[in-house]
C-alpha cells in the first residue's frame, strides 16, 4: 500500500488512542477536540496532494492520447490533378492518342501505416441547366483504379484494389478520363467494375462525383469533385474540375 492509503488508517488509530488516553486521564473532551482538529488539517493537506496527483495523471493521459493520435494513420484527400497524356494499349503499348485524366491525391498524414486502403466512387449527382443538383439515389459504390497500375492490370489481369499507404507519401488514383482520339468522346469513369444499371460515361454538363477512401485502420475520408464538361470535348480545355467539402445536392430527408 502507498503512504497516502496508509495515512488515514494511522490517523484514525491515533485519534482512537488519544480518546482512550484522554478518557483514562479524565480529559477526553479536550484531547478529542485537539486530535480531531489535527486530523482535519492533515486530511485537508492529503486531499491537496491527491488533487495534484490526479491533475498530473490527467495531463499524462492527455499527452499519451495526443501521441496516439499522431501515430495513428490519418487519411487526407488533397489536391486533384487534370493531366493530358498519351493513351496506349495496356497489353502492347500501342499509341492510341491523347487523353485528359482526372486524378485525385490521397496522403496518409498520420505516423503509421494505413492498411487496406481503397478509393471508392461512393455517389454521383448531376446538375440541371438551371443549377439545381440531383443525387443518384440508387448509386452502387464501385472501386476506383490506382494511377500507374497498368503493369498489375496486364500481369495479374486485374487492377490493384487495396494498398497500404506509408506516411507522408502522396498516392494518386483515377476518377475518369476523356479520350480525345475517339470520334465522340465522353467522360469515362475509371472504376474496377461497371454496373449495367448506372451510368459510366457522361457527356456535356455538370457532374459531381463523391469519392471516399476507406482503410482497415483509419477513418474514411470523403470529398466531392464537380466535373464541368464542355459541349465540344475536342476543345483545348474540354473540362473544368473543382473540389468541394460537402455534397452540392440537398441532404436526404
Amino acid at each position: 500500500m502507498k503512504w497516502n492509503e496508509i495515512l488515514p488508517i494511522v490517523l484514525l488509530a491515533t485519534v482512537l488512542v488519544a480518546i482512550v488516553i484522554g478518557a483514562w486521564c479524565g480529559k477526553a473532551t479536550e484531547v478529542t477536540a485537539t486530535v480531531t482538529t489535527f486530523y482535519v488539517v492533515v486530511v485537508y493537506f492529503q486531499l491537496q496532494v491527491m488533487r495534484r496527483q490526479y491533475q498530473g495523471w490527467q495531463k499524462e493521459r492527455e499527452a499519451e492520447q495526443s501521441r496516439q493520435r499522431v501515430l495513428q494513420p490519418n487519411l487526407k484527400l488533397e489536391q486533384f490533378v487534370v493531366r493530358r497524356v498519351e493513351d496506349r494499349v495496356q497489353e502492347t503499348g500501342q499509341l492510341l492518342g491523347e487523353a485528359v485524366y482526372v486524378n485525385c491525391t490521397v496522403i496518409n498524414r498520420g505516423g503509421s501505416l494505413a492498411l487496406n486502403c481503397q478509393p471508392v466512387l461512393s455517389n454521383y449527382g448531376r446538375a440541371t441547366p438551371d443549377g439545381r443538383w440531383f443525387e443518384h439515389r440508387d448509386w452502387i459504390p464501385v472501386g476506383l483504379i490506382w494511377s500507374l497500375d497498368e503493369h498489375q492490370i496486364v500481369m495479374a489481369r486485374q487492377p490493384t484494389q487495396e494498398r497500404a499507404l506509408v506516411s507522408r507519401r502522396p498516392y494518386l488514383f483515377d476518377v475518369g478520363k476523356v479520350a480525345l482520339y475517339v470520334p465522340e468522346p465522353s467522360f469515362e469513369l475509371r472504376t474496377i467494375l461497371y454496373p449495367h444499371r448506372q451510368p459510366s460515361s457522361f457527356k456535356d454538363g455538370k457532374h459531381c462525383f463523391e469519392v471516399t477512401v476507406y482503410s482497415a485502420n483509419a477513418d474514411p475520408v470523403t470529398k466531392w469533385y464537380v466535373v464541368d464538361l464542355k459541349a465540344d470535348l475536342h476543345s483545348e480545355e474540354p473540362l473544368l474540375v473543382s473540389q468541394l467539402d460537402s455534397a452540392p445536392w440537398p441532404p436526404r430527408g
